[in-house]
């Protein structure tokens, strides 16, 4: 069984459904406002992408459109082993059963399951869902943040903007085939001498294979005069996982002088 752990993303509608389905993806499209999960059938193995609504609001019913119900349902070990769960209006906070297709996050085993039968409006029986991906796919390249070291000048002037293009890239299993479409980058930078001193830090979500203009002019420090800095990049992907080690750049800082 597989506990829930979800990635989330954030993108326009069009993006997201060009997207391949990887389950444990969490999608906010930031146009439309809909909210999408990518899940997988731990029976047949079959992956779906389904368009989450607000249970309050009516959301469910069938198809892609499915309401999210919280369980506060406690499972014996024998139960864990079976692929469904029933849940009465007990089961379920807000006291209301949900319906066909929708979906229950279930807190006290941290899993959520699809609703595929009702019991008239005592209970309903539902199957666990798989939602954070396999991990298992072995690769033969891990992520990697790529970047041009010649694209870098021999000093930049403290609190000017400036930039450094990165690339970055999931893992790939043995095919070639890339694990990740979207990853979050966490990124830092460093007094170069002592990697312990962290000027700024920062995360964000990025595309697979899409290049980043990230600026750190206005970031590095030069100290008192001048300052090597580096900038440190880690990956982290659902299938990929986090990379062992950052890329680092090294540039360096001075301070303008009249």
């Amino acid at each position: 069984m597989d506990n829930a752990r979800f990635r989330p993303v954030r993108g326009l509608e069009a993006t997201i459904q060009a997207a391949p389905i990887i389950p444990g993806y969490v999608y906010f499209a930031q146009d439309s406002r809909k909210i999408y999960l990518d899940i997988e059938d731990p029976e047949t193995g079959t992956a779906s992408r389904v368009l989450m609504t607000s249970a309050q609001s009516g959301g469910g019913g069938g198809g892609s459109n499915s309401g999210i119900f919280y369980g506060i349902r406690e499972t014996s070990e024998e139960e864990d082993e079976k692929p469904t769960l029933e849940f009465t209006i007990a089961d379920i906070e807000g006291d209301v059963l949900p319906g066909i297709d929708d979906l229950i996050i279930n807190e006290p085993d941290s899993c959520f399951y699809r609703v595929i039968e009702l019991n008239n409006t005592i209970s309903v029986i539902a199957k666990r869902l798989t939602v954070a991906g396999s991990g298992g796919e072995s690769y033969t390249s891990g992520a990697t943040v790529e970047y041009d070291p010649n694209a870098i000048k021999a000093a930049y002037i403290e609190g000017q903007e400036n930039y450094l293009t990165i690339t970055p890239y999931s893992a790939t299993n043995k095919a070639g085939t890339y694990l990740d479409p979207f990853m979050q980058l966490e990124w830092s930078i460093r007094n170069s001498n002592d990697t312990s001193i962290i000027y700024a830090s920062g995360s964000q979500m990025v595309a697979n294979g899409v290049p980043i203009d990230f600026e750190f002019g206005t970031k590095v420090s030069a100290g008192t005069s001048s300052v090597y800095n580096q900038i440190w990049f880690t990956l982290t992907g659902a299938n990929s996982g986090t990379m062992k080690a950052p890329v680092k750049a090294t540039v360096l800082c001075v301070k303008m002088t009249l």
